[in-house]
């Protein structure tokens, strides 16, 4: 991967990313119910910028996302994650962040610096989408062309069940692997050779056996029922879903969704007594723009909504999404991207969902966030002088909802802890 500061460079001056967005600056006098504060931490960040930490969402609240004024602040990583530079293919997209006691494993697909043009599922473990570690091959492709845009569920008893895109020939169809503790998978230990046996049946889908499946297989554990959201490009107006009580066996159900884009991911998040279905898109064409849909039933979901388009030419298509989630915060969004049309230089860049801050100096004027650093972090530049003094406000991932307010002074190279009474 490269550096840091290199990759910090090329957000700045190619991407120009900021969370804090002139046209949506709120107006009037407005009540802040609690105080800001910054408390200086150790840091070993760049010359000439500093780090606000503590500004990740908080637990899922629906409003925000019916109103949809959602704060997603890019990552200055361009990319966040970029494939391994072992050999000259280095294709990967696809994530899939897998909550873990101490942290995610997240598993993408591609050419992971592999000696082959041939898709394969990896997987590297973090504590916080600063730095990975693990690396490991997890699905070989086997019997396959390629296996990709997997997905993956884990049941209470550790045990952790995978759709994947599977491609035996033109017409991909989605394959099911099952591990009980993560490193053994379909009885064999990984890198599990996948098998053409591994493809599910979707019992009352006639157009199974000529359908193509590419990329829109999304496997959902929906109290003690897996529900199966797939993608047929013979039928390209609607997302289906199936159900079974034991994979890969799944017996169709109808339309989930009426609409052209791919389904990436769905979480359900639980508030108070109410569940919450979020469903992801990416475009069909020209694939820059992410779109999602809320349902209360997870079986019906409504049209899609905005959520962010590509920021710059290095993630000028957007090829596939998946969410992050902490208990019950939805973190952000992860995502593999190319500067290419030909979809075979894809890495992987993350947006945020974060906190709004908005800084005045003394002389009022609006400091705008470079961008996200993982998902709790904000970078701002700082003067030539080397420090910044004047007020700070914030806001609800939302955008708009104020929630302190309070005086700051920082330094060049230096991080801050905000802390809010």
């Amino acid at each position: 991967m490269r550096s840091l500061m290199c990759c910090f460079l090329v957000c700045l001056v190619l991407v120009g990313c900021s969370s804090y967005r002139p046209e949506q600056q709120q107006s009037g006098q407005q009540n802040f119910p609690g105080t800001a504060q910054l408390q200086e931490i150790t840091s070993d960040l760049p010359e000439g910028y500093f780090e606000i930490r503590g500004l990740s969402a908080g637990a899922f609240t629906p409003s925000y996302w019916q109103k949809n004024t959602l704060n997603w602040v890019p990552d200055v990583r361009a990319p966040m994650l970029a494939a391994q530079t072992t050999s000259p293919y280095q294709n990967i997209y696809a994530p899939w962040a897998l909550e873990q006691p101490n942290g995610w494993r997240l598993f993408y697909g591609g050419w992971d610096g592999s000696d082959t043009q041939n898709d394969r599922i990896y997987s590297v473990t973090t504590n916080d989408f600063l730095s990975f570690g693990n690396h490991a091959l997890v699905i070989d492709h086997g019997d396959f062309v390629h296996v990709n845009n997997e997905n993956v569920q884990q049941l209470a008893d550790g045990s952790l069940h995978m759709i994947c895109t599977a491609a035996p020939d033109a017409l991909n169809k989605p394959a099911y692997f099952s591990s009980p503790d993560g490193t053994t998978w379909n009885g064999s230990p990984e890198p599990y050779e996948a098998k053409l046996t591994d493809i599910i049946s979707i019992d009352a889908y006639s157009g199974f056996s000529v359908g193509n499946f590419n990329g829109a297989n999304v496997l959902l554990q929906d109290n003690g029922t897996w529900v199966l959201y797939f993608k047929d490009w013979a039928h390209l107006d609607a997302t289906y879903w199936a159900s079974s009580v034991s994979p890969p066996s799944f017996q169709f159900q109808g339309v989930a969704q009426k609409g052209n884009n791919f389904v990436n991911d769905v979480k359900k998040i639980t508030v108070g007594n109410q569940s919450w279905y979020v469903m992801g898109f990416v475009e069909i064409d020209p694939k820059q723009t992410v779109t999602y849909s809320l349902s209360n039933d997870g079986r019906n979901f409504p049209a899609e909504q905005f959520l962010f388009k590509n920021i710059s030419g290095q993630d000028l298509y957007i090829v596939a999404i998946g969410f992050v989630l902490k208990g019950n915060q939805l973190l952000g969004v992860l995502y593999g991207a190319s500067a290419v049309e030909t979809l075979d230089q894809n890495q992987i860049f993350a947006r945020w969902l974060q906190k709004k801050v908005v800084i005045q100096d003394d002389a009022g004027t609006h400091q705008n966030s470079i961008g996200s650093h993982g998902p709790d972090r904000q970078w701002f530049q700082v003067p030539a002088s080397g420090t910044l003094q004047g007020v700070i406000s914030l806001y609800a991932e939302d955008g708009v909802t104020p929630l302190a307010k309070g005086s700051f002074s920082v330094s060049s190279g230096k991080a801050y802890e905000l802390v809010v009474n």
